[in-house]
């Protein structure tokens, strides 16, 4: 996929960053024993982000309904998803209804993946990963939650991190290619974030090389996202772009016009 930095992207704050690592650190070691991987009552990466948004402690878990917010602060709610955003649905049904909030999705931007034995608990391998993300990544997380992507009361945060991951052998397959299974992920700096609250926000998916009328496999050639199409569902949804017409077998898509902001 290409490799950029968007344009509205926003810088970490690098001390900020550290203090919460700390914290997580902190309140994690309070609770289990240190530099036990995978144990923890919660994941460090999740630890990390919520008192990189919120350092009191006392804004944590807060239940509303049956559920428990990562983060409220007055009417608004953070919510921290490191994995499956289809996950959230039952809680955005509650929380949307009197609350703004904010979906914060982490993604690796550079990551070193390490093996360690599920014996001794040491180190068998390490190595960087090839893959690195960028936003595109998201698009598969972001059109499980597609429904209420186009509420006003809804922001998208997608968060990039340098992160090491520990991964122990699968033990439960057999043969030659049983594969691995996740045990933690250590985030080690935060890159930047990129915020998706309004339509024109979305704009960021779309190069500035588009043709003004364009069509997935346009949009697939300039983007190397193998995922256009769903992307194009997403943006239809969200009001960024809409569906104008045929060319062949193809939909035809143009950009909406927004004066507040510039996009890529």
């Amino acid at each position: 996929m290409k490799d950029f930095i968007p344009e509205l992207a926003i810088p970490g704050d690098p001390e900020r960053f550290t203090l919460a690592c700390d914290l997580a650190r902190k309140s994690a070691h309070s609770e289990e024993p240190p530099n036990e991987i995978g144990t923890l009552s919660e994941r460090r990466l999740h630890s990390v982000l919520k008192f990189y948004y919120e350092s009191d402690q006392n804004l944590h878990e807060i239940k509303i309904g049956r559920f428990f917010a990562d983060i409220l602060t007055g009417k608004q709610i953070i919510e921290i998803q490191t994995g499956d955003l289809g996950r959230l649905g039952k809680k955005l049904e509650v929380f949307l209804r009197d609350h703004n909030v904010t979906v914060v999705h982490p993604l690796a931007k550079n990551c070193v993946i390490s093996r360690i034995d599920p014996e001794t608990g040491e180190a068998i391998s390490r190595r960087k990963s090839p893959f690195h993300a960028d936003i595109y990544s998201a698009v598969p997380q972001l059109y499980r939650i597609r429904p209420y992507l186009s509420s006003p009361n809804l922001a998208i945060r997608l968060v990039f991190l340098s992160m090491e991951e520990y991964r122990t052998p699968n033990c439960k397959k057999r043969g030659r290619h049983k594969g691995s299974v996740r045990l933690e992920r250590f985030p080690e700096e935060l890159h930047y974030e990129v915020d998706l609250s309004v339509p024109e926000d979305y704009l960021v998916f779309l190069p500035k090389e588009l043709p003004e009328n364009f069509t997935s496999g346009d949009l697939r050639r300039l983007t190397k996202c193998p995922n256009s199409s769903t992307l194009l569902s997403i943006l239809t949804t969200v009001g960024t772009v809409e569906r104008i017409g045929k060319r062949g077998r193809s939909y035809v898509y143009k950009r909406n016009f927004f004066e507040t902001k510039n996009h890529l």
